[in-house]
Order: C-alpha cells, then structure tokens, then sequence
C-alpha cells in the first residue's frame, strides 16, 4: 500500500516538474498548429496531488477503511493522470491545405481539407467534430491554443456555419 501511495504523489509531482521544464519548447511549433496549453495540464496535475496528498493525511479510519480510502485516492489520481499526460501528445495542424491530427491515442493522420464531408459543434464539449465520408474523423478541444483562429478558417472556407 505505501508503494501506491508513493506513486500517487510522485506521478502528479513528476508531471508538474515535466510541464515546468519544458514549457519553452511550446514557442518553436509552427503557427497553425493546435495543442492543449501547460496551464491546464499543470492544474490537472495540482488537483491529482492534492488528492494524493489527502491519501496521506492521518485519519481515525481503521486499517481496512483506510486501505480502501486509498484505493479509491489512487483510482481518482489515475483517472486525472492518464489523460492528462496523453494530452501531452495531442497536436492538430493545418499545412497547406492538409489537416495532420496527432490525437492522444493512436497513429498520426491527414486528410486534405477538401475531403471534410462535414463538421459540427459539440455543445457540451465545446469541440470541433469533424467528418469524412460519414466517419468521425477527430475531434478538435476547444480548450487548444489556435481553437479560434482555426474555428474562423473553416468558416472562411464554407465547411462550418458561421456562429457566434
């Protein structure tokens, strides 16, 4: 149990340290190109250590009580941490008239701008989805840096409706 403890902590902590150190390598990426900002990250990564650290704290539950308390810490800690060190891997890009989508899962895509049969809002999600020949195709975060400009050069070009 003190090694899923000790996991639980140093994982938010390690992502915390990664987002810190690495934060100026964001400024080299080609303008056109989508990904979800530190910030969040960083604050996802607060949440799951004050979590963790709650793990921690002394309470007056008994051994077993307390074994199940941090289960459950360790459970919600890995629920905020698996997407969000995926998130790190997200990049969506506009080159030409190509969209290359690096999603959190998977193999890197393409398709050319003119193959998007059609593309929608998600209300509840504020995101972009976007379809080819009927098949979702990607999904676009609204929380990305570039979400508006992209968001306008669809519209620019007819394959969104204009909202605002």
């Amino acid at each position: 149990m003190k090694v899923l403890i000790f996991c639980s902590a140093v994982i938010p902590a390690a992502g915390i340290a990664v987002e810190l150190l690495t934060r100026k390598s964001y400024g080299k990426l080609p303008s056109g190109t989508l990904y979800v900002p530190a910030v969040c990250r960083v604050c996802w990564h607060i949440i799951s250590l004050a979590l963790a650290m709650m793990g921690i704290l002394p309470t007056d539950l008994s051994m077993k009580s307390r074994q199940t308390l941090w289960v459950l810490m360790a459970l919600c800690v890995a629920l905020i941490e698996i997407p969000t060190w995926m998130s790190r891997r997200y990049r969506a890009a506009v080159v030409k008239d190509t969209l290359y989508v690096t999603p959190y899962w998977g193999k890197k895509r393409a398709l050319p701008l003119s193959q998007i049969s059609r593309v929608w809002r998600s209300t509840r999600h504020e995101a972009l989805n976007i379809c080819t020949e009927g098949k979702l195709f990607c999904r676009i975060p609204g929380i990305c840096v570039g979400y508006k400009e992209f968001r306008r050069m669809l519209e620019e070009r007819g394959l969104l409706p204009c909202w605002k």
